[in-house]
């Protein structure tokens, strides 16, 4: 591995540690604020926001989904060459006239062939992972607020939004309502 590639991961996982620091104390940031951080690292808005349990996971969760897309796709970079190479090998075996050479090649190509696709796949399906996480990053930056702020529920609760007792039709009950 590259150390180019190294150090952007490096960052991703020593931000939660770093935002866990004893004496951390954000600054107070708009909500476009937080979000625009967090649309650059993920989490680094909910820190922002003096959320820094949250923002530790969505940046760990981040950085192990961006890791994971890393190695397999270099293992399906590997699969992929790996079946280039059998490919060519089987095209000059039955170029040449050898007939076991370019049988052991086919066997070979029908054994990696369903392995590089396999990676694929999986590689495909981490880098949805990857955007979805990162999408709701972005949805639990913009609708939730710091536990301290006037707009949120009396009890401390990070829900956008007043939470209100409701007598009605001779039973009680509880009301949400939102202010946009």
């Amino acid at each position: 591995m590259r150390a180019r590639h190294l150090i952007p991961l490096l960052l991703l996982l020593t931000l939660p540690t770093a935002a866990l620091a004893e004496g951390y104390a954000p600054a107070p940031v708009s909500r476009e604020g937080a979000l625009l951080r967090s649309a650059l690292v993920p989490g680094l808005g909910q820190i922002e926001q003096g959320r820094t349990g949250r923002g530790a996971l969505w940046a760990g969760g981040a950085a192990a989904l961006v890791a994971s897309t890393f190695f397999v796709h270099m293992e399906y970079h590997s699969a992929a060459k790996d079946l280039e190479n059998a490919e060519a090998s089987y095209r000059r075996a039955v170029a040449d006239g050898q007939g076991v050479a370019a049988y052991a090649q086919l066997v070979e190509m029908q054994r990696l062939a369903p392995l590089a696709d396999d990676r694929y796949d999986l590689r495909r399906n981490l880098e949805i992972g990857l955007a979805l996480w990162w999408a709701g990053n972005l949805v639990d930056t913009w609708l939730f607020r710091r536990p301290d702020d006037s707009a949120a529920v009396g009890d401390g609760a990070a829900l956008p939004g007043r939470l209100t007792p409701v007598l009605a039709h001779g039973g009680a009950g509880l009301a949400w309502s939102i202010a946009f």
